[in-house]
């Protein structure tokens, strides 16, 4: 719950629907976001591209994990004393019911360990009404080139503004991270661009 409560309290008329399976995050999310309760909705379960239940990976922090068929790489080879069932819900169909209650979504963010992949298209669908994406891609070393097509799909909508690998992890044998954070913007809403060229991941900033 702290990107919650990071953006519950940078303005007073924020929304939050929020999507979490695991009853020990579950707690905390709850005991962090005390006090704001009127103004989120959690729901417990998972967000994927199949409806059911499925094994989830979780760790006893509750930091590391997720749905391990069609998840990130390492969730493979996962202690199977650590998983839960977790019920899970189409990402297309939580987007269309947050959008009947609201006409647009400021900010969407996607952290799903490696089924980030295949809910583009899904995500796309409703690209007119959401203003800006958090997305992290994971298994980027194995997925490169799934990754930039991707990547061209969110940017015929929307432009890159922040970039950064997620540092908790390495980078591949070419310098290029194997988690990567991406910020986008609706296209519409960028008045002063300019054309700039990096040599990522920039060392000594955000370096793996």
């Amino acid at each position: 719950g702290i990107s919650a409560l990071y953006f519950l309290t940078r303005n007073p008329r924020v929304k939050l629907y929020l999507f979490e399976p695991v009853p020990r995050n579950i707690d905390r999310l709850k005991n962090n976001l005390k006090g704001f309760e009127n103004r989120y909705e959690l729901q417990e379960f998972a967000i994927g591209v199949e409806e059911g239940q499925f094994d989830f990976a979780c760790d006893e922090t509750g930091r590391y994990g997720g749905l391990i068929k069609g998840g990130a790489s390492y969730l493979a080879q996962w202690d199977p004393g650590k998983t839960i069932q977790v019920e899970v819900v189409l990402a297309n169909e939580a987007l269309k019911k947050i959008l009947s209650l609201h006409e647009s979504i400021d900010i969407l963010k996607i952290d799903i360990e490696g089924d980030e992949y295949k809910i583009i298209d899904d995500l796309l669908i409703h690209c007119e009404q959401i203003s800006q994406i958090i997305i992290e891609f994971h298994d980027v070393h194995k997925k490169k080139e799934e990754f930039f097509i991707n990547v061209k799909k969110l940017q015929k909508f929307f432009t890159i503004v922040h970039l950064h690998a997620n540092n908790y992890n390495h980078y591949n044998d070419d310098g290029f991270p194997i988690n990567v954070e991406i910020t986008l913007c609706k296209i519409k809403y960028i008045t002063d661009s300019k054309i700039r060229s990096f040599n990522f991941p920039i060392k000594n900033l955000d370096y793996p």
